[in-house]
């Protein structure tokens, strides 16, 4: 009998396992999240069926490492400012990028942030926002922002069709 977290996803969204899966492994050079390894040893789910590659591992854990950086680099530029990350999965750039100012925001279909309130806890500073990043009705959520804005959309804009999926952005 299993005791982990069952995950039950669409396979769109089930590719956030091989993001979390690439950057729980401590053997990589590039990026090793023990955060990650802390999640995936808790979710209930067979990760050999990915079949993730070696190279899959390397590109994940390069593009993390540079988002990581330019997040990074935002903040040191702009205390207090604000981080949203669409489509954020099981991610957990915030817990590693963290400078104790940032206010931060990830979003996800809602089943994905049902799964994700299992391991993360909202607080002043983080919050997770239930929704399809087409339906525009999220931005409401966000408190009002004065200041510099940080979008992240890691794996995220392959999955959106804008002639379908999107309202017009520009109102």
């Amino acid at each position: 009998m299993t005791t982990g977290i069952k995950v039950t996803l669409t396979p769109e969204q089930e590719t956030l396992l091989i993001t979390l899966y690439a950057k729980a492994q401590p053997d990589n050079p590039l990026l090793f999240d023990p955060t990650a390894q802390d999640i995936l040893n808790k979710v209930d789910y067979d990760f050999a069926r990915l079949h993730v590659p070696y190279k899959t591992v390397v590109l994940v854990c390069q593009r993390a490492k540079k988002l990581d950086t330019i997040t990074r680099d935002f903040m040191a530029e702009h205390p207090g400012g604000v981080v949203l990350q669409l489509g954020c999965g099981l991610d957990t750039r915030f817990s590693r990028v963290d400078d104790g100012q940032v206010i931060w925001y990830d979003l996800d279909m809602p089943s994905v942030i049902e799964l994700r309130r299992r391991f993360f806890t909202a607080s002043e500073r983080y919050h997770m926002l239930a929704s399809s990043v087409t339906d525009l009705a999220w931005m409401d959520a966000i408190e009002p922002l004065g200041g510099p804005v940080l979008v992240l959309a890691e794996g995220l804009l392959m999955y959106l069709d804008l002639d379908t999926d999107c309202t017009d952005w520009t109102d």
